[in-house]
């Protein structure tokens, strides 16, 4: 277990100011540093990279980066499955809305219509690129266990290398 090692209040608000609400070096500088109006951009950037590349901010500006990730996965969870489950329930809702219409011998809403078709489209769209990205990750693992069998055919093939012509070992791989 390593001790924390303390950074001076300043450096902190640096560190948090890049790494958390992703600034730059300059303007973190800026914020929390007394910079004299007069004193060049150069240098300030210079004084930033200088105190950026120390090691115990580094460590610090690391942290609060894998912080805002964090809270950024927790603030946003949505996945295949729950956009599918509610796709889902906006085109079961229409069709519901479409058939008592229909029983009621009443048009349908339009944007009842376009809704569903949208939704329907989306779910299609779903299907396609999880059923894309399944077949890309197929076909990499079958290339990657075809080099594997090369790769062992030409250990054999060197080991048998040695003992003739006549002793030849050969891998068909169909694919």
């Amino acid at each position: 277990m390593t001790a924390k090692v303390k950074l001076t209040e300043k450096q902190e608000g640096f560190a948090f100011a890049v790494g958390y609400e992703s600034k730059s070096y300059s303007q973190a500088y800026r914020e929390n540093y007394k910079v004299n109006p007069e004193t060049s951009d150069k240098t300030i950037w210079v004084k930033a990279s200088e105190l950026a590349n120390n090691g115990k901010v580094t460590v610090r500006i690391d942290y609060w980066k894998s912080q805002r990730i964090n809270e950024s996965k927790r603030a946003f969870t949505w996945d295949f499955k729950e956009a599918e489950k509610e796709l889902r329930a906006i085109v079961k809702k229409n069709r519901n809305d479409l058939i008592r219409a229909e029983q009621k011998n009443q048009s349908a809403d339009p944007a009842i219509i376009n809704t569903s078709i949208s939704a329907i489209k989306l779910l299609n769209d779903t299907f396609d690129k999880i059923t894309k990205d399944f077949n890309d990750l197929s076909k990499r693992k079958e290339i990657a266990e075809v080099e594997i069998l090369e790769n062992k055919n030409e250990v054999l093939k060197g080991s048998l290398g040695n003992k003739g012509d006549d002793e030849k070992i050969s891998i068909e791989l169909n694919l």
